[in-house]
């Protein structure tokens, strides 16, 4: 995995997150980033939507030009959805910062599919529970 992040902070706390699950290498610029993305093409790519003077959106379509056998996450600071749609576009996953965490947890061991498929407008596909009973609420256990 590659985890690319102008903010030295959030990459030491994304390793954190990501210890013992995945073999991690870190860069702090676009530069070094999009060298070692070509040099040796990670399983997962994961960069902020703003690099500085660069977009991590041109990670992802460098990885999807050279059609590399990388999947490319990029979050950014605000659900922003035209920026969701235009990564999920450029063929990589949108998850905003402060879901990024878990979103990496989840991603490590999962084969994530070629393109996003989630809707960008409804990222939460839960139905709100109409009331009621469920069979969790019951206790199970007999009387004493």
């Amino acid at each position: 995995m590659l985890l690319v992040d102008l903010d030295r902070g959030m990459l030491r706390a994304l390793q954190q997150v990501l210890a013992f699950r995945a073999q991690v290498d870190l860069c702090a610029d676009f530069v070094r980033a999009r060298a070692r993305l070509i040099a040796r093409p990670p399983n997962l790519l994961v960069t902020p939507a703003h690099l500085g003077a660069y977009n991590g959106l041109h990670l992802a379509y460098l990885a999807v030009a050279l059609a590399l056998p990388t999947r490319v996450v990029v979050y950014d600071e605000a659900d922003d959805l035209s920026l969701a749609r235009e990564t999920k576009i450029a063929g990589a996953f949108y998850v905003p910062r402060h879901h990024v965490a878990a979103a990496l947890s989840a991603y490590v061991g999962a084969k994530l599919p070629p393109q996003d498929r989630r809707d960008v407008a409804r990222p939460d596909r839960r139905q709100l529970s109409r009331g009621g009973r469920r069979a969790t609420d019951v206790d199970a256990r007999p009387a004493s």
